[in-house]
């Protein structure tokens, strides 16, 4: 993991960055792996957002009107791609504010 920080412009909010990468081995090419952390979806009340590399899903919550949406957790799928032929993986995650550590 590559955790990165930051201010979001005028507002002053934090960002949070994080990169993941998942190393198994090669046996398991073409397996699917996803990713989750509801402790980590939970402290970005303003959206975050799960980036899976290799063409695989993007998973988000970025809150609307309340009677659409609510900032919290994934209930729904995870994050998901495949390992490539090496047994590898890379997922992003960004999140706004209220990221803290």
């Amino acid at each position: 993991m590559t955790p990165r920080s930051g201010r979001n412009g005028p507002s002053g909010n934090s960002d949070v960055y994080a990169v993941f990468y998942v190393e198994d081995n090669p046996v398991y090419a073409e397996q699917t792996v996803e990713i989750g952390s509801s402790q980590l979806e939970a402290r970005c009340g303003e959206g975050w957002r799960w980036e899976a590399g290799n063409f695989g899903t993007t998973v988000f919550n970025n809150p609307g009107p309340p009677a659409f949406d609510t900032p919290g957790p994934n209930t729904g799928p995870e994050a998901q791609t495949t390992l490539d032929d090496d047994g590898n993986a890379v997922f992003v995650f960004k999140g706004n504010l209220v990221c803290g550590w």
